[in-house]
């Protein structure tokens, strides 16, 4: 909605829109929307709604070899979006 009040009333479009995202929380919508507008999303705070005792987590990093939070960080590249 945010977007959408810059996109009308702005001359020029947003490059990047920074949100919140992590395993934990992420808005797939939000992400899309800028997607098919052409605004990057990019993702911060990504460990802040990680609970990295978390058994999915744990033994995703076991079988890899890596920590609760590289595979977290993992998870975000995976889908294509830059950490801030």
């Amino acid at each position: 909605a945010d977007l959408r009040a810059v996109l009308s009333l702005a001359g020029a479009k947003p490059a990047v829109n920074q949100c919140l995202m992590s395993v934990g929380a992420h808005d797939d919508a939000t992400r899309t929307w800028g997607e098919a507008h052409g605004v990057a999303y990019e993702a911060y705070s990504p460990l802040r709604h990680v609970d990295l005792a978390d058994p999915r987590l744990a033994r995703a990093a076991a079988a890899h070899g890596r920590s609760p939070a590289q595979v977290a960080l993992r998870w975000i590249t995976q889908q294509g979006v830059p950490l801030a």
